[in-house]
Parts: C-alpha cells; sequence; structure tokens
C-alpha cells in the first residue's frame, strides 16, 4: 500500500465556491497508517469550499524530535516547512494529526529569538488549525441525509491538553 504523499494531488480543488486556500500538512503516521483518513480530510474540506494544496516535499513537523530533546533538527525542519508553504500562499494550514498541530503551532516559539525566523514561523504558526478546530470555525455544507449511528470520539491529547482544541470536535 503505498502512502498518501504518493496518491493524493498536490492541489485539489474546492467543490462549487472557493473560499479558502488551505495547505494540508501530512502527518508521517497519518499519512501511512491512516491514509484514508487523511484522504477523507481533504474530500471534507474540498467539499466544503477549500482548494487543498499538499506540498509533497513537506517534512516531519518534528514532534518525535522534540520528545527526544532534539531541538536542532525540529528548527530545521520547521525552517523548510515554514519556507515551503511560503510558496504557496494559504489562508490555513490544516493538521488531522494532534502532535502535528500542536508541534507546528509552535514553531513560532521554537524559532522567536532566530532574528531570521521569528516573523516568519509567527505567521506559519498563526495559520495553522486542527482539522476539528477548522471545521467549527468555518460554514459548513447542509448534510444530505441523516445517519443513524452510534460513533464515540477519542479526545486526543495533544488536540486538548496541548492545542486547548475541545468543543469543536464535540
Amino acid at each position: 500500500l503505498r502512502s498518501l504523499r504518493q496518491r493524493i494531488a498536490t492541489v485539489v480543488p474546492a467543490q462549487g465556491e472557493q473560499r479558502y486556500r488551505v495547505g494540508f500538512f501530512l502527518g508521517c503516521i497519518m499519512s501511512t497508517v491512516f491514509a484514508e483518513t487523511s484522504q477523507a480530510t481533504v474530500r471534507v474540506l474540498s467539499e466544503n469550499g477549500c482548494e487543498v494544496v499538499t506540498p509533497k516535499t513537506q517534512k516531519c513537523c518534528g514532534a518525535p524530535h522534540a520528545e527526544e530533546g532534539d531541538f536542532e533538527s525540529v528548527k530545521g525542519f520547521a525552517r523548510e516547512n515554514i519556507a515551503l508553504f511560503e510558496k504557496h500562499n494559504v489562508d490555513y494550514i490544516i493538521c488531522d494529526c494532534a502532535a502535528c498541530g500542536a508541534q507546528t503551532k509552535e514553531y513560532a516559539e521554537l524559532l522567536h529569538d532566530d532574528p531570521e525566523w521569528a516573523e516568519r514561523a509567527s505567521r506559519f504558526s498563526a495559520k495553522v488549525r486542527d482539522i476539528m478546530e477548522f471545521l467549527g470555525e468555518i460554514p459548513l455544507k447542509e448534510p444530505q441525509a441523516v445517519l443513524q449511528k452510534r460513533v464515540s470520539y477519542h479526545e486526543a491529547c495533544h488536540l486538548c491538553h496541548v492545542q486547548k482544541v475541545r468543543e469543536q470536535p464535540r
């Protein structure tokens, strides 16, 4: 099974009127183990008026490296990701992995004392939204039907504790 990075289109147009141009951050685990979930994320964004840009050369967010205390590697990934997404002029950067969202939101703090990158990192981090957070902020397409299903929701630790996103998913 090929990873989503290999299969996903670089640009998925908005269905109907385009209201937003968003960048999609491909999480390492999400794009391999949960590729169908990330593919669904892109589909939902497109259905709700987003042109979705997925730069194929993006790097790891750096969360695994931060957990191990390797902040120099995280800073390197941050600089590469910031420069890459700047080229695409997106309104928001959407993550569907809570750890990636938490780490990329922290790029501003990580690079706050770097004169060349501080402002760029701040702009980047300000654009980052978890998919649930973003969908809670925009008007959504009306459902076509009612599904009579029972579902459960797992509150991801990085989402509720680090990003403080709790209400939007509910």
